[in-house]
């Protein structure tokens, strides 16, 4: 057995309940999460108006209209797990 400080990725899955569901993210990781999919957000904006507006040769309209539906999507689904998933208990 590792000593407990040492990191394992089994030490982490062993020690992790699941009974609650979903993903074992601390609060701090859900802000971080939500920091990020609010920025995809804003950048699949850009992408999308570069697609549409600005960009006149059609390979690189399609490589960035779905890196900014990828985007979008990732970004909706996370907001989806952030919602639902609620507060993480505490005080």
């Amino acid at each position: 057995m590792l000593p407990s400080t040492q990191w394992s990725l089994s030490s982490f899955f062993l020690k992790t309940d699941y009974t609650k569901g979903g993903l074992p993210l601390s609060s701090m990781d859900k802000m971080w999460l939500s920091f990020y999919a609010m920025g995809f957000m804003v950048i699949s904006m850009g992408l999308i108006y570069a697609s549409r507006n600005k960009l006149q040769n059609k390979v690189l309209k399609f490589i960035f209209a779905i890196v900014a539906y990828s985007l979008l999507i990732f970004s909706f689904l996370a907001m989806i797990y952030l919602v639902f998933n609620g507060p993480t208990g505490g005080a």
